[in-house]
């Protein structure tokens, strides 16, 4: 039952998206920051201090972690870092882990059909973060992935304070509070679907699995 439905649901929103990816300006932050600031990056980098301004103002402007840079940077290169493109990308390989929210029941794949096209057309940078999060209905591994990759882990540089800073940094606030929702939420289904099995809520989110 849940394949008849994901299947098509997938397909529909995916070409959606696309369409409307093309119809909408670039993300400012991607034309100006993301792209970029990406673009100067080496693999090299990421083993030594920076020895330049452009290095180190690439790790502050874009304070993530190695992983973020390891599942994003070959997108770019791919997409010749064109922040079209590279959004075009994102939308074809999120269908993949649509499907998988799949697993999750028809709540838990709603809830990441929202959340995951609120960021891929006002946040884009945070796909990745979802994949890795909905990941963890498969194995625990990728919940603790996940803010590994969000937050500045194993890149030369200490970001503590510039990531407080960021927190309520314009919207920045809505996007860690919906990474968060997703994230717990997986944590229950695929940890602790014992608790409130029993319930209303916990036969609305198991129904179709």
């Amino acid at each position: 039952m849940i394949d008849q439905v994901s299947i098509p649901t997938v397909g529909i929103l995916t070409v959606g998206r696309l369409l409307y990816l093309r119809a909408r300006p670039v993300q400012r932050d991607v034309r100006e920051a993301q792209i970029p600031y990406s673009r100067r990056l080496r693999p090299s980098d990421f083993f030594k201090r920076p020895r330049s301004s452009e290095v180190r103002d690439s790790f502050w402007v874009l304070p993530y972690g190695t992983l973020w840079y390891a599942i994003n940077l070959p997108l770019m290169h791919l997409t010749g870092f064109d922040g079209r493109k590279w959004t075009y990308s994102l939308a074809i390989l999120d269908s993949l882990f649509v499907w998988i929210s799949f697993r999750l029941g028809f709540l838990g794949a709603l809830m990441y059909l929202g959340i995951g096209t609120f960021l891929l057309f006002k946040a884009p940078w945070n796909v990745s973060i979802l994949w890795l999060t909905v990941c963890g209905i498969l194995s625990w591994i990728f919940l603790v992935l996940a803010p590994v990759a969000k937050l500045p882990v194993g890149i030369p540089l200490r970001m503590r304070a510039r990531v407080q800073g960021l927190l309520f940094h314009q919207r920045n606030y809505v996007y860690y509070t919906l990474l968060g929702i997703i994230w717990l939420f997986v944590l229950w289904r695929s940890l602790f679907p014992w608790l409130l099995a029993d319930t209303l809520i916990g036969q609305i989110v198991s129904f179709g699995n």
